[in-house]
């Protein structure tokens, strides 16, 4: 019988009592309550300030303010508030000891209201102009045209910058794609990210099925049956009706994509109704996009006859509708989250600064800070990795630095036994006398919260939150955290999906390694880093497996598919033993290895030691019969045998030609084959 692990766990209700904590913050609020009274009724001493020392207030005031906008991505919005705030009661104050409205320190309190409206910090530069106007009023018998104009420019400039502010902000037409959810300021920042990860998408499998035009369209909600194109990727992009729609009850389209799956047709001699010109189209299809119901659809066309590969292009389409379904059922999540009804209470506020844009780490650290005042004394997220069943601690607060990267398995701790199996939160009481070694020995630590985050079937990781002694998480407290933490439960979802795509978007499918694209961006910069200076050479090494579809034919193409697994498996190692050195797969049975900072004869040793492992450690085929896989590879030097990264790859392949033209299994390289064209002469 398993046992509960939280067999014995104090209860979770609130004492009436609490200890008394004295509150720094009600305390300095308290003081500048105070100070500001004093400068309004004017009850302070009076003194008179030479041009010496006005010169080095006024010194000290911009030197403040330079060093608040050198360090505001550090010090964050609300210090700066504050920051703020003190500067300018600092210098109200001062003009008032120093003679009121005639005082020269005044000016530095405008300037500071002036940089707020600048920054739309309207809030802020209101309060402290209304300030301003309460603390001078008393002399108003000595105001001065001058004054009074100084009023004109605030209130003149403020209006200005906000009504300036109100016109950037009209929503732009392209966002209207979307419509299915309601738009308001942080969904729109969403958008973005949702309209770059569908582009990706597209750009993805329009570099796989090389077809003319790929296109999604999203299903218009007030329209029932309309399909607005959202996006494409084209070889014609110029050609393509960027606004371009259809009806499910006609046309074309429509007709295709009521069979309610993928469909290809024969478009020989007919004109796509989405090109505003002629553009030749050999065959089309359609598949429609499913989450619960039919939310867009994906049109695809080629110049080509796709008879032989129709299959794969079905699988790629359906691929690609079960990545935009997860994009677009995150969106949905996200929405959700987002639009939880407000409660009046403070941990409900906190939410509502939660945001999703400001990516992992700032979410997290925007979410300890402000959970801090509610007596919570310190946390960690520790995100969940499947394939050993284990948790890693990655942020953390009121922790020391060394906590990140510990791990902990499931298997070896009840908690998360526990936590796993019930997925639900809990309290774990008196735990600095249960030694738990979540809490890393920490004796000061009285009660934990743990609570998993998880969606559907997937687990991304979990919380743990603690309070000393005396302090209690009461229902309340709980249910709240709950809600919290499902929009940090959004925000790892998100980062899972993005890391996917951009696997996808940068790596080759099968093997792992990087793609045709990827490679050839990556070579472009290695030849920019010789022309910089910063390496001497680059040396390409271009490998094809000997007879591979002899590999495919006898043992059929799951065999073939290891044989080019195991060939990424040995490049990746010889990269690792190689510094300054990356291998990607070109295409079919091609593959490619880099070397920057290696000359050529340095290049042709090393891809001699790659051929030669080949052959005596790599075997394909059955259990009956095991064939050695060998290569010939071609090598070529840039700058001496190459004036950039097409010539390179030209001068590499020609070089593998020779290899295969001799006999195979062997390294020739541009040497070799200008040798031979020397002959030739």
């Amino acid at each position: 019988m398993k046992s509960n692990p939280l067999k014995g766990f104090a209860s979770r209700n609130k004492p009436d009592y609490k200890p008394f904590k004295f509150d720094v913050k009600i305390t300095v609020f308290s003081m500048i309550i105070i100070i500001f009274i004093l400068d309004v009724f004017g009850l302070y001493p009076k003194a008179e300030f030479n041009y010496l020392t006005n010169l080095i207030l006024y010194v000290l005031f911009f030197a403040a303010v330079y060093l608040i906008e050198m360090k505001k991505d550090d010090l964050g919005e609300r210090v700066i508030n504050r920051l703020n705030y003190l500067i300018g009661l600092l210098f109200l104050t001062l003009a008032c000891v120093s003679g009121g409205i005639t005082s020269p320190l005044k000016w530095p309190v405008l300037i500071l209201i002036i940089m707020l409206l600048t920054v739309r910090d309207f809030r802020t530069g209101i309060i402290m102009a209304a300030a301003m106007l309460a603390v001078f009023l008393k002399d108003w018998q000595k105001f001065a045209q001058q004054d009074v104009f100084m009023y004109a420019v605030i209130i003149g400039y403020g209006a200005m910058v906000y009504f300036r502010d109100l016109k950037s902000k009209v929503p732009r037409s392209d966002a209207e794609t979307l419509k299915r959810i309601e738009t308001d300021k942080e969904s729109m920042h969403f958008k973005t990210v949702i309209y770059n990860l569908l582009e990706s998408l597209l750009l993805l499998y329009h570099d796989i099925l090389k077809p003319v035009t790929i296109m999604y369209f999203i299903r218009d909600e007030d329209s029932g049956g309309i399909f607005r194109l959202t996006m494409s990727v084209s070889t014609k992009e110029t050609e393509v009706i960027k606004d371009y729609s259809f009806d499910i009850k006609e046309g074309l389209l429509g007709t295709a994509l009521n069979k309610n799956m993928f469909f290809p047709f024969d478009a020989k001699g007919a004109r796509m109704p989405y090109y505003a010109g002629r553009v030749e189209v050999k065959t089309a299809a359609t598949i429609p996009v499913v989450l619960n119901k039919v939310i867009g659809a994906v049109v695809i066309d080629f110049d080509r006859e796709i008879d032989a590969e129709k299959d794969t292009v079905k699988e790629r389409l359906k691929d690609l509708t079960g990545e935009i379904v997860d994009i677009m059922e995150l969106y949905d999540i996200n929405h959700k989250a987002i639009s939880k009804e407000q409660r009046v209470s403070r941990m409900y506020e906190i939410n509502e600064k939660l945001n999703l844009m400001e990516g992992k780490s700032g979410l997290m650290n925007n979410f300890f800070n402000e959970i801090k005042s509610f007596d919570i004394y310190s946390g960690y997220l520790a995100e969940y990795a499947p394939e050993d069943n284990s948790f890693e601690v990655s942020d953390s607060f009121n922790y020391p630095p060394s906590v990140k990267g510990v791990k902990f398995n499931c298997r070896d701790n009840e908690f998360l036994r526990y936590l796993m199996d019930t997925g639900k939160s809990f309290i774990i009481d008196n735990a600095a006398q249960r030694n738990i070694n979540l809490n890393f020995n920490r004796l000061n630590l009285d009660k934990n919260f743990i609570s998993l985050l998880k969606h559907g079937n997937d687990v991304y990781g979990f919380i743990k939150l603690d309070k000393e002694k005396g302090y209690f998480f009461s229902e309340f407290e709980m249910r709240t955290l709950e809600m919290m933490l499902s929009r940090i439960t959004v925000m790892l979802e998100n980062t899972r999906l993005y890391e996917k795509i951009k696997r996808q978007a940068y790596h080759d499918g099968l093997t792992g390694l990087l793609n045709h694209l990827t490679f050839q961006e990556k070579l472009r910069e290695s030849v920019d880093k010789k022309n910089k200076g910063e390496i001497q050479c680059v040396s390409l090494c271009v490998l094809d497996i000997d007879f591979f579809k002899k590999f495919n034919d006898s043992f059929g193409h799951e065999e073939g598919d290891r044989v080019l697994k195991k060939m990424a498996g040995m490049l990746s190692e010889f990269e690792k033993n190689n510094e300054n050195t990356y291998c990607a797969r070109y295409g079919g049975e091609e593959f490619v290895f880099v070397l920057e900072n290696y000359d050529i004869y340095a290049a042709i040793k090393i891809a001699d030691e790659i051929r030669a492992y080949s052959e005596k450690n790599l075997k394909g085929g059955n259990d009956q019969e095991k064939r050695p896989i060998n290569l010939s590879i071609g090598v070529t030097s840039y700058p001496e045998f190459a004036r950039d990264p097409r010539e390179l790859f030209k001068n590499a392949d020609e070089a593998l030609y020779l290899a295969k033209e001799e006999g195979r299994n062997r390294v020739k390289s541009t040497l070799d084959v200008k040798k031979i064209d020397r002959r030739k002469r």
